[in-house]
């Protein structure tokens, strides 16, 4: 991969950001739980931008939202970081890096990939989740099983669905691929 920035990597970098936007103003509501398709959205862009231009894209899509521009499913500003749902937001940074760098391991073994996309939603659903303990609530200030089951558990049928479909969709993008 050439470390050489050119106007189609700066305008795959927008994509990937708009991506990431877009797809968390998609909700589907599921006995009243909203699901996005921003977990989607960073398998995706792991899988077709890899880890150095999938964790800059994440990084500008959060330090976007963070400096008030309202790229965020509820808005944007400083003060997002106490939303309870922030920690998702900032699980998307190792998220893409982790599936970036691990892409093209997986992607000739469609199993292994979904294994690896999988792995990372679960992951960052757990991130978002120990977020939500610590700082919102405090270490202390929240029960463990309700955490994991209310920030973990209710997600993990559709990040199942979510990783089955990039699963299949990643090697078509394959010769795509920055």
């Amino acid at each position: 991969m050439s470390r050489e920035v050119t106007a189609k990597k700066i305008v795959y970098v927008a994509l990937a950001v708009a991506l990431l936007f877009v797809s968390g103003h998609i909700k589907v509501t599921v006995f009243s739980i909203p699901y996005t398709l921003q977990t989607l959205a960073v398998m995706l862009i792991g899988c077709i931008f890899g880890e150095r231009y999938g964790l800059l894209a994440a990084g500008i899509y959060v330090s976007m939202g963070l400096l008030g521009i309202p790229v965020f499913s509820k808005g944007g500003g400083l003060h997002y970081v106490f939303e309870p749902s922030f920690g998702y937001i900032l699980a998307f940074l190792p998220g893409v890096y982790l599936i970036g760098s691990l892409r093209k391991r997986a992607s000739s073994n469609p199993y292994l990939l979904f294994a690896l996309l999988f792995s990372v939603a679960v992951l960052m659903l757990l991130i978002g989740a120990m977020y939500y303990m610590i700082v919102i609530k405090g270490i202390f200030g929240a029960p463990l099983p309700s955490v994991l089951y209310s920030f973990v558990a209710i997600f993990l049928p559709a990040d199942l669905i979510k990783a089955i479909a990039a699963a299949l969709i990643c090697p078509r993008l394959k010769r795509y691929y920055v």
